[in-house]
């Protein structure tokens, strides 16, 4: 998501995924956001309303604290709302 976008009201459900390093990667950027650029950006927005619903993840790649998530679970920062329900591992 670029530029001032918003996610909202998503719903992730009866998902299984095998070996995957980052099942549900979700991200904002600026794409524009150059040094030089001379123009200002507009505000980054959040993530809302979110809900994870049945889901089982099987993975063999871990947290390792160097280039991967810190741990096995959920990493969310700048969310607001999130459901997480039956989740498997």
């Amino acid at each position: 998501m670029n530029e001032g976008g918003e996610m909202k009201n998503m719903v992730f459900s009866n998902l299984v995924m095998k070996n995957v390093p980052r099942p549900v990667f979700l991200t904002f950027c600026q794409k524009n956001a150059w040094v030089d650029s001379g123009r200002e950006l507009p505000p980054m927005k959040r993530v809302r309303d979110i809900q994870f619903k049945n889901i089982a993840v099987d993975s063999d790649t871990g947290g390792t604290g160097c280039g991967t998530a810190p741990a096995f679970g959920f990493y969310a920062r700048h969310v607001k709302g999130m459901t997480l329900t039956v989740m498997k591992s």
